[in-house]
């Protein structure tokens, strides 16, 4: 099985507790979802860890072969275009604004998108690069923090990445029983 993961950033997944060995420092949440809104993998960091930082070991826990990438632009770093070509993998991530062609093998879709952009400008290289898809992953970070809230409840690590890991097998086996079905109406 093969899948189009998207990433991002959960920014505000942090305890609660006040004698909480994290508070102030937080812990944000880095999870990986596929097009039909299961995730595939989460990564705990702390909170001055970049998103592209954590990008490598969350690729590493998704087990089946990953055909594109759909991230932000917290993702548009040199790591992440690494990794995902270590895998295999297509990446649409928009590129800073301030960014200039490398040349780079590993930065090929990048400076793909960066010529696309200039030809037909950024909104519309962004649609045809497909990177509107990336709202189905924030829609999937939705339902979790909707359904669970945005805060942990555990104290120490590695009991609020079991309380984040249970979360998100529940999630997933709710969508696996139905998610609604949304048609665009067209006018």
């Amino acid at each position: 099985m093969s899948h189009d993961a998207r990433w991002n950033r959960c920014s505000n997944t942090r305890p609660h507790h006040t004698l909480s060995p994290y508070k102030g420092t937080g812990t944000p949440a880095s999870p990986a979802a596929d097009q039909n809104g299961n995730i595939l993998a989460v990564e705990l960091t702390d909170a001055s860890v970049a998103d592209a930082t954590a990008f490598p070991e969350l690729l590493e826990q998704v087990p089946n072969p990953v055909k594109r990438i759909t991230a932000d632009g917290g993702y548009d770093r040199h790591e992440v275009y690494e990794a995902a070509r270590k895998r295999g993998a297509k990446t649409v991530i928009p590129p800073r604004r301030d960014a200039v062609f490398s040349g780079e093998p590993v930065l090929d879709d990048r400076d793909a998108h960066l010529e696309r952009i200039k030809e037909v400008g950024r909104r519309h290289g962004r649609l045809e690069a497909g990177q509107h898809h990336q709202s189905r992953a924030e829609n999937t970070f939705y339902r979790y923090k909707k359904r669970f809230g945005g805060r942990l409840t555990a104290r120490n690590q590695e009991a609020q990445r079991n309380e984040v890991l249970t979360a998100c097998n529940i999630l997933n086996k709710m969508t696996e029983l139905g998610m609604p079905s949304s048609v665009a109406l067209r006018g």
